[in-house]
C-alpha cells in the first residue's frame, strides 16, 4: 500500500514539474526585443526649421537582432512619418517584403509604405534606381492621424539582422520634446494590439529650431571724407552676430 502511495506521490510530481516546465516556458514569451528611437547616430537632438524633413533611427537595444511585431507610437501633432527605410545594403533584414496593397489583414491599420523618391533620403532614392518608383517594400505602415507605425519581422529577418538601424522620416511640425513609444513581441503574427505585445521602451528625441543666419544689414550709405576715405554706415537687422564688415 506504501509503494502505491509513495508512486502516486512521485507521478503527481512528475505531472507538477512539467507543467512548471511548460508555464516556464510559456512566460518565457515575453519578449526581450527591445527597441529605440533616437536622431541619426544615436543623438538625442536633432535640429530643424518647422515643414523641414529629419531622419530618425530605430534600433534594436537588446538582443541585437529583431524579430516579431513592432509598434512605434509618436505625437502626429508634432511629427508626420514620411518614410520608413531600411539601408540598400543590408535590405530584407529589418522587415518582409511583399506586393501587400489590398491586404489589409497585414497592415494593423496605416498606409503601406513603398520606397518613393519625393520627402525620402538617399537610402530610399537607391532601391528606387534598383525597382522602380512605389515598387520596393513594404517597409511597414504608417498612421499619421494616431500617430502609429507598424513593423512586421520576420523569423528569417530576424536571424539575419546586422546593426544597421531602420531610418524613420519625420516632417517636423513643431520643435520640442519628441517622445516615441515603442512596443514589441517576440514572435511572428500581424497583431499590433496594445494587448499582444509584451515589451516596451520609452526614448525622447529633442527637436531644436534650427539656427538662423543673421539678416542681412540694410540702408547701406557710402560717404566720401577725404580723397584717401570713405565711411560706411547701415541698419544692423540681426543679433545673432558679433559684427559686419
Amino acid at each position: 500500500m506504501k509503494k502505491i502511495v509513495i508512486t502516486a506521490i512521485a507521478v503527481l510530481m512528475i505531472l507538477c514539474l512539467v507543467h512548471t516546465e511548460s508555464s516556464s516556458s510559456y512566460s518565457q514569451s515575453t519578449s526581450t526585443w527591445f527597441y529605440k528611437v533616437t536622431g541619426t547616430g544615436g543623438s538625442t537632438t536633432v535640429e530643424a526649421n518647422i515643414n523641414d524633413i529629419v531622419y530618425f533611427e530605430l534600433d534594436a537595444t537588446a538582443p541585437d537582432y529583431v524579430w516579431g511585431n513592432i509598434r512605434i507610437d509618436f505625437d502626429p501633432e508634432m511629427l508626420e512619418c514620411v518614410s520608413i527605410e531600411e539601408s540598400p545594403f543590408n535590405y530584407g533584414f529589418w522587415t518582409w517584403w511583399t506586393p501587400a496593397t489590398g491586404m489589409p489583414q497585414y497592415d494593423g491599420g496605416g498606409t503601406y509604405y513603398y520606397y518613393v523618391t519625393q520627402d525620402s533620403s538617399d537610402y530610399a532614392a537607391q532601391w528606387v534606381e534598383w525597382y522602380g518608383e512605389g515598387e520596393a517594400g513594404p517597409v511597414g505602415t504608417y498612421d499619421n492621424v494616431n500617430g502609429i507605425i507598424r513593423i512586421y519581422c520576420s523569423t528569417f529577418a530576424g536571424g539575419l539582422y546586422d546593426s544597421q538601424p531602420l531610418r524613420l522620416g519625420f516632417r517636423i511640425k513643431k520643435t520640442g520634446n519628441a517622445e516615441f513609444t515603442t512596443y514589441a513581441n517576440d514572435y511572428t503574427n500581424y497583431d499590433w494590439s496594445l494587448n499582444n505585445l509584451d515589451s516596451y521602451l520609452q526614448s525622447n528625441v529633442q527637436v531644436l529650431p534650427l539656427a538662423q543666419p543673421p539678416a542681412a544689414p540694410s540702408n547701406l550709405v557710402a560717404t566720401a571724407v577725404s580723397s584717401s576715405q570713405i565711411n560706411l554706415t547701415w541698419q544692423d537687422n540681426s543679433d545673432n552676430e558679433d559684427g559686419l564688415r
